[in-house]
């Protein structure tokens, strides 16, 4: 489940805090519970909807924890973890060569360089979620709120799996 999907399910348009996360769900669980049900399509019905919400709850729930989401593999606790080649402070692999082409650009707004730093990314016109965020990273520090908004959503939108992006997305929504 994505960022985006989990708050389409819950009903909201942006991040709520833990509170609210939970006073939501419990809204939704009392409305949707299948014991208010009596016909089986309906109870089945509320039962989907139901574990739609809870895997919506909990995805955004260990979000706001900054832990790792459920279901993911806990075999390797506690293992040494493989050192991993790192470019610009993300994995190397596959990945690689898409970092090596945006490195001068996020170092040229880490610089506060914002102006060449366009001018890379409007050569460059790939439009690709990693071009979308680094838009919206310039229009934010440069205090144009409602245009990194777009880039933001656009680039959480694009890769939903990304977290950075989506932290972007949240940070934007709040503002």
């Amino acid at each position: 489940m994505t960022e985006l999907k989990a708050y389409e399910v819950l009903g909201v348009k942006g991040p709520l805090n833990r509170e609210g996360l939970k006073k939501r769900h419990r809204e939704l669980a009392m409305k949707n519970h299948p014991d208010k049900y009596t016909g089986k399509a309906e109870k089945a019905r509320a039962e989907r909807r139901m574990q739609e919400i809870n895997e919506a709850y909990t995805y955004l729930l260990s979000a706001i924890k900054d832990e790792p989401l459920p279901g993911a593999r806990e075999e390797n606790k506690g293992a040494k973890r493989e050192k991993v080649p790192r470019a610009g402070g993300r994995p190397m692999g596959k990945r690689a060569e898409y970092d090596k082409k945006y490195a001068s650009i996020r170092q040229d707004i880490k610089d506060c360089n914002f102006i060449k730093a366009m001018k890379k990314l409007s050569v460059d016109g790939a439009a690709d979620a990693e071009w979308y965020y680094l838009n919206g990273l310039i229009s934010s520090k440069r205090g144009r709120v409602s245009e990194a908004r777009k880039f933001f959503t656009a680039a959480a939108k694009k890769d939903p799996e990304n977290i950075e992006y989506s932290r972007a997305y949240r940070k934007q929504i709040m503002v």
